[in-house]
């Protein structure tokens, strides 16, 4: 909560009383007052609500998000603070991230919602400022990014406040073709990792892939331990997954907007995945994810298992 009542504050002037009249609930709580109500209290707002450990929030204290985030967005118009200015603050600001990883939440998600809010150009600007403090709002005073982000895309796109999906299209130029695969002759190895590459270079440690029948969801708001969401804005939600299947390593595309191209390690012709279709993984293929999120596949030594770290 500090977080968002310290970017409210200091981006946008609005002092942790005036928040709370609008993001706390008016329902009586048992000693006949609403939480807004108790505003009043300086000592009970500090104590209860501001410098409160996330744990101990209340549900019950707060307004419907929804509305908070509506009431929010009317607030600052009528101060003179345009959507665009709204959206530019909220987007830029490391309050929230650093918060988000503090209760061992994906501050890399958070962002990622952030830019698919940007990148999307189905979204007006009033929807993208109102989704932007719904997502904010709700992380802020929850802590909880998938709760953030299940209502921000609610909003958007259930709503009908914009028009296609949330991942954002590509460009012509980057559309990748479809094409036969190729068949591979090495053994799988015990355990692969993915690299991320950018232009041919390394540029992330190996994600340990569990060799397991779940796996690893590898997209730009997959949640969990081992959820990878280290990719650029044009990769799907939850796009593809990698896992453990008897001796060998398969990869499935999820039903991504832009779809996943192998890149086989004998040089063969790449081929784009059929949605919900497995293939075969082997330590030197590239996975290519939307048009321009490519992973290395590695083979990982055993007792590196717990070596990799998924998300932020």
């Amino acid at each position: 909560m500090e977080a968002l009542y310290a970017l409210f504050k200091g981006e946008f002037s609005l002092s942790h009383r005036a928040l709370s009249q609008i993001i706390l609930s008016d329902r009586p709580q048992p000693n006949g007052l609403s939480p807004r109500q108790m505003v009043a209290n300086t000592s009970w707002l500090s104590r209860s609500i501001v410098h409160a450990p996330m744990d101990l929030l209340q549900d019950r204290y707060f307004a419907d998000f929804r509305s908070s985030a509506r009431r929010v967005h009317s607030h600052l118009n009528q101060s003179g603070i345009s959507d665009e200015e709204i959206f530019r603050v909220i987007g830029s600001s490391d309050l929230m991230p650093s918060a988000l990883s503090t209760q061992d939440q994906s501050s890399v998600v958070y962002r990622n919602a952030l830019a698919r809010l940007w990148s999307n150009s189905g979204i007006d600007e009033t929807a993208r400022a109102r989704a932007s403090l719904l997502l904010t709002i709700t992380a802020g005073c929850t802590g909880n990014v998938a709760k953030a982000i299940d209502l921000a895309s609610g909003y958007i796109y259930a709503d009908g406040h914009a028009d296609g999906r949330f991942t954002p299209q590509p460009s012509a130029a980057d559309t990748l073709a479809a094409a036969t695969g190729t068949t591979q002759m090495a053994p799988p190895p015990n355990l692969i990792g993915l690299i991320r590459l950018i232009d041919g270079r390394v540029a992330s440690n190996p994600y340990i892939i569990p060799a397991t029948d779940a796996g690893a969801v590898i997209g730009a708001l997959a949640l969990g331990p081992s959820a990878i969401a280290d990719v650029a804005p044009d990769v799907s939600a939850e796009h593809l997954r990698v896992w453990r299947e008897k001796d060998r390593w398969l990869a499935c595309d999820l039903g991504s907007t832009n779809g996943t191209t192998l890149l086989p390690a004998d040089g063969g012709s790449p081929r784009l995945l059929v949605s919900g279709e497995a293939v075969e993984l082997y330590p030197g293929d590239n996975l290519r994810l939307g048009s321009v999120t490519t992973f290395a596949v590695v083979a990982v030594a055993r007792g590196l298992e717990g070596g990799g770290r998924n998300s932020d």
